[in-house]
């Protein structure tokens, strides 16, 4: 349920601040780290499945950064 609490408290942020792209794209190292890509896919669809369509723009930009880090 951590990606419904995310998701919750993104929403109440502005979402054209630098401080929710910083917190997505520092927080996607750790997620990619400790669940690996299938865990990541996991991720998306749930996150989808709870977010606005604006959410997930910020979510497809958080993921294709930590891909981008830990892609074999």
């Amino acid at each position: 349920m951590d990606q419904v609490f995310c998701a919750e408290r993104a929403s109440k942020w502005d979402l054209e601040t630098g401080w929710v792209f910083l917190f997505y794209s520092t927080s996607s190292v750790s997620i990619c780290f400790l669940f690996g890509v299938k865990g990541v896919l996991f991720l998306v669809v749930s996150y989808i499945i709870w977010s606005s369509e604006k959410l997930v723009v910020w979510f497809m930009i958080w993921i294709i950064n930590g891909l981008l880090v830990y892609w074999p």
